[in-house]
């Protein structure tokens, strides 16, 4: 979807994904503000996505409104964080519904 959607909206993105949720917390504790949106499920094997959002509202607050959490498990996120304003894509989603988050995450919808 995001090779679409980068295509769709001329967008030079350049994507990182890590199949190690560890890996990519680490990566993120260090790089974080280098980042433009960052896409999770809530349910990962090793660090949840609860966890690696958990460490970003500690030690770097500003990326948390450029999270977006792809998830079957909706109830999850709110459970742990009912103040928080979460980006959430319930899963199963259409293309088009995906585009739109993205647009608007990116201040563009």
């Amino acid at each position: 979807f995001l090779k679409n959607f980068a295509k769709e909206h001329d967008v030079d993105m350049d994507t990182h994904v890590y199949m190690d949720s560890t890996t990519a917390l680490f990566e993120l504790m260090q790089n974080a503000s280098s980042y433009d949106l960052l896409i999770f499920d809530v349910r990962m094997s090793g660090v949840s996505g609860i966890e690696i959002y958990k460490t970003m509202k500690q030690l770097h607050t500003g990326i948390c409104a450029k999270i977006l959490f792809i998830t079957g498990h909706r109830q999850d996120l709110l459970i742990h964080f009912p103040h928080d304003q979460l980006n959430i894509l319930d899963k199963p989603f259409s293309y088009k519904h995906f585009s739109k988050e993205i647009n608007r995450i990116r201040g563009l919808s």
